[in-house]
Protein backbone atom coordinates (compact mmCIF):
# COMPACT_ATOMS: atom_id res chain seq x y z
CA UNK A 1 0.00 0.00 0.00
CA UNK A 2 1.40 3.37 -0.64
CA UNK A 3 1.63 6.09 1.46
CA UNK A 4 -0.10 9.06 0.86
CA UNK A 5 1.63 12.64 0.31
CA UNK A 6 -1.21 14.34 2.76
CA UNK A 7 0.08 17.69 1.66
CA UNK A 8 -0.24 17.47 -1.51
CA UNK A 9 -3.49 15.90 -1.78
CA UNK A 10 -4.78 19.30 0.90
CA UNK A 11 -2.69 21.63 -1.79
CA UNK A 12 -4.69 20.56 -4.16
CA UNK A 13 -7.66 22.33 -2.68
CA UNK A 14 -6.36 25.27 -1.47
CA UNK A 15 -6.74 28.64 -2.90
CA UNK A 16 -3.74 30.71 -4.15
CA UNK A 17 -2.87 32.47 -1.27
CA UNK A 18 -4.41 29.67 1.81
CA UNK A 19 -1.33 27.87 3.61
CA UNK A 20 -1.44 24.68 5.64
CA UNK A 21 -1.06 24.94 9.45
CA UNK A 22 -1.58 21.49 10.35
CA UNK A 23 -2.46 18.24 8.09
CA UNK A 24 -2.93 14.50 9.85
CA UNK A 25 -4.60 11.51 8.99
CA UNK A 26 -7.26 9.07 11.04
CA UNK A 27 -6.16 5.53 12.77
CA UNK A 28 -8.01 2.91 10.86
CA UNK A 29 -8.42 1.62 14.41
CA UNK A 30 -10.12 4.77 15.46
CA UNK A 31 -12.99 4.44 12.39
CA UNK A 32 -13.47 0.90 12.87
CA UNK A 33 -13.94 0.91 16.63
CA UNK A 34 -16.44 3.67 15.91
CA UNK A 35 -18.52 1.81 13.89
CA UNK A 36 -17.70 -1.99 15.49
CA UNK A 37 -22.12 -2.39 16.17
CA UNK A 38 -22.74 -1.71 12.69
CA UNK A 39 -21.04 -5.11 12.36
CA UNK A 40 -22.35 -6.67 14.85
CA UNK A 41 -25.82 -5.61 13.69
CA UNK A 42 -24.62 -7.12 10.25
CA UNK A 43 -23.56 -10.39 11.76
CA UNK A 44 -27.31 -10.63 13.41
CA UNK A 45 -28.91 -10.32 10.18
CA UNK A 46 -26.41 -12.73 7.88
CA UNK A 47 -27.35 -15.38 10.42
CA UNK A 48 -31.15 -14.57 10.94
CA UNK A 49 -31.20 -14.19 6.68
CA UNK A 50 -29.23 -18.03 6.46
CA UNK A 51 -31.68 -19.28 9.13
CA UNK A 52 -34.68 -17.36 7.20
CA UNK A 53 -33.72 -18.97 3.86
CA UNK A 54 -32.93 -22.60 5.37
CA UNK A 55 -36.37 -22.94 6.80
CA UNK A 56 -37.81 -21.38 3.57
CA UNK A 57 -35.72 -23.73 1.38
CA UNK A 58 -36.74 -26.85 3.59
CA UNK A 59 -40.78 -25.41 3.10
CA UNK A 60 -40.61 -25.64 -0.48
CA UNK A 61 -38.61 -28.82 -0.82
CA UNK A 62 -41.31 -30.05 1.12
CA UNK A 63 -44.25 -28.37 -0.74
CA UNK A 64 -46.98 -30.58 -2.34
CA UNK A 65 -49.61 -29.77 -4.54
CA UNK A 66 -52.18 -28.17 -1.63
CA UNK A 67 -49.39 -26.16 -0.68
CA UNK A 68 -48.57 -22.23 -0.66
CA UNK A 69 -49.09 -20.63 -3.94
CA UNK A 70 -46.28 -19.99 -5.73
CA UNK A 71 -46.40 -16.54 -5.00
CA UNK A 72 -45.39 -17.03 -1.63
CA UNK A 73 -42.79 -19.78 -2.65
CA UNK A 74 -40.98 -17.23 -4.80
CA UNK A 75 -41.32 -13.88 -2.34
CA UNK A 76 -40.24 -15.59 0.50
CA UNK A 77 -36.24 -16.83 -1.00
CA UNK A 78 -36.33 -13.07 -2.30
CA UNK A 79 -37.21 -11.42 0.73
CA UNK A 80 -34.91 -13.33 2.33
CA UNK A 81 -31.85 -12.96 -0.22
CA UNK A 82 -32.53 -9.10 0.81
CA UNK A 83 -31.76 -9.63 4.27
CA UNK A 84 -28.81 -11.59 3.49
CA UNK A 85 -27.45 -8.54 1.03
CA UNK A 86 -28.29 -5.67 4.29
CA UNK A 87 -26.54 -7.90 6.40
CA UNK A 88 -23.68 -8.93 4.75
CA UNK A 89 -23.12 -5.04 3.91
CA UNK A 90 -23.20 -4.11 7.36
CA UNK A 91 -20.88 -7.02 7.95
CA UNK A 92 -18.42 -5.49 5.53
CA UNK A 93 -18.29 -2.16 7.70
CA UNK A 94 -15.03 -2.87 8.98
CA UNK A 95 -13.63 -3.06 6.26
CA UNK A 96 -15.33 -0.37 4.41
CA UNK A 97 -14.11 2.20 6.95
CA UNK A 98 -10.49 0.85 7.15
CA UNK A 99 -10.33 1.74 3.51
CA UNK A 100 -11.66 4.68 3.76
CA UNK A 101 -9.83 5.92 6.98
CA UNK A 102 -6.60 5.01 4.49
CA UNK A 103 -7.71 7.96 2.01
CA UNK A 104 -8.49 10.13 4.40
CA UNK A 105 -7.08 13.83 5.41
CA UNK A 106 -7.53 16.37 7.92
CA UNK A 107 -6.37 19.16 7.35
CA UNK A 108 -6.31 23.09 8.94
CA UNK A 109 -5.41 26.08 6.88
CA UNK A 110 -5.37 29.49 8.12
CA UNK A 111 -8.90 29.80 6.47
CA UNK A 112 -10.37 26.93 6.96
CA UNK A 113 -10.95 23.22 8.09
CA UNK A 114 -10.91 20.39 5.72
CA UNK A 115 -11.62 16.62 5.46
CA UNK A 116 -10.52 15.51 2.37
CA UNK A 117 -12.40 11.74 2.03
CA UNK A 118 -12.17 9.50 -1.18
CA UNK A 119 -14.87 11.68 -4.26
CA UNK A 120 -16.29 14.14 -0.99
CA UNK A 121 -14.41 17.57 0.46
CA UNK A 122 -16.04 19.18 3.73
CA UNK A 123 -14.91 22.33 3.95
CA UNK A 124 -16.05 24.27 7.51
CA UNK A 125 -15.31 28.48 7.74
CA UNK A 126 -14.36 29.23 11.13
CA UNK A 127 -18.22 30.51 12.03
CA UNK A 128 -19.03 26.96 11.23
CA UNK A 129 -16.86 25.58 13.57
CA UNK A 130 -18.77 25.14 17.04
CA UNK A 131 -17.14 24.71 20.49
CA UNK A 132 -14.41 22.29 20.51
CA UNK A 133 -14.08 18.55 22.36
CA UNK A 134 -11.08 17.09 23.01
CA UNK A 135 -10.95 13.59 23.51
CA UNK A 136 -7.50 11.98 24.39
CA UNK A 137 -7.17 8.58 24.02
CA UNK A 138 -4.06 7.32 25.92
CA UNK A 139 -2.08 5.54 23.16
CA UNK A 140 -1.02 9.31 22.16
CA UNK A 141 -4.23 9.79 19.70
CA UNK A 142 -7.62 11.46 20.30
CA UNK A 143 -10.32 12.92 18.69
CA UNK A 144 -11.37 16.30 17.89
CA UNK A 145 -15.13 17.48 17.37
CA UNK A 146 -15.93 20.87 16.33
CA UNK A 147 -19.58 20.25 14.99
CA UNK A 148 -22.26 18.21 16.30
CA UNK A 149 -24.91 18.07 13.35
CA UNK A 150 -28.72 16.93 14.72
CA UNK A 151 -30.02 14.34 12.01
CA UNK A 152 -33.34 11.91 12.51
CA UNK A 153 -34.22 8.46 13.49
CA UNK A 154 -32.58 7.52 10.30
CA UNK A 155 -29.63 8.85 11.56
CA UNK A 156 -30.21 7.91 15.12
CA UNK A 157 -30.38 3.98 13.37
CA UNK A 158 -27.81 4.77 11.03
CA UNK A 159 -25.22 6.00 14.15
CA UNK A 160 -26.75 3.54 16.66
CA UNK A 161 -26.98 6.60 19.39
CA UNK A 162 -29.92 7.33 20.62
CA UNK A 163 -29.01 11.09 19.78
CA UNK A 164 -29.59 10.98 16.62
CA UNK A 165 -26.91 13.83 16.26
CA UNK A 166 -23.68 13.29 14.07
CA UNK A 167 -20.43 14.30 15.20
CA UNK A 168 -17.76 16.06 12.87
CA UNK A 169 -14.51 16.42 13.70
CA UNK A 170 -11.44 14.53 13.42
CA UNK A 171 -11.03 10.98 15.06
CA UNK A 172 -7.91 8.87 16.09
CA UNK A 173 -5.12 11.84 14.89
CA UNK A 174 -1.69 11.97 16.73
CA UNK A 175 -1.25 14.54 18.88
CA UNK A 176 -5.03 15.99 19.01
CA UNK A 177 -3.85 18.96 20.73
CA UNK A 178 -1.90 20.39 17.91
CA UNK A 179 -4.52 20.40 15.90
CA UNK A 180 -6.71 21.63 18.83
CA UNK A 181 -4.57 24.35 18.91
CA UNK A 182 -4.59 24.78 14.74
CA UNK A 183 -8.55 24.65 15.06
CA UNK A 184 -8.67 27.71 18.20
CA UNK A 185 -5.73 30.19 15.96
CA UNK A 186 -8.40 30.17 13.35
CA UNK A 187 -11.08 30.61 15.37
CA UNK A 188 -8.99 33.57 17.40
CA UNK A 189 -8.13 35.60 13.64
CA UNK A 190 -11.50 35.06 11.97
CA UNK A 191 -12.73 36.95 15.56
Amino acid sequence: METLDLNAIVQGELSADERIVWVGQPSPFALVRMRWQMAAFGLFMTFFALFWLATTLFFVGSATENGPPLAILVMFPLAGLAVLGGGLYFLSTPLRYWRKAKRTVYAVTDRRVLIVEPGRVQSFEPGDLQQLERQDKGNGRGNLIFREEQGNLMLAMYTFSGSGSLKIGFFGIPAPRAAEEAVRQLKRSAA
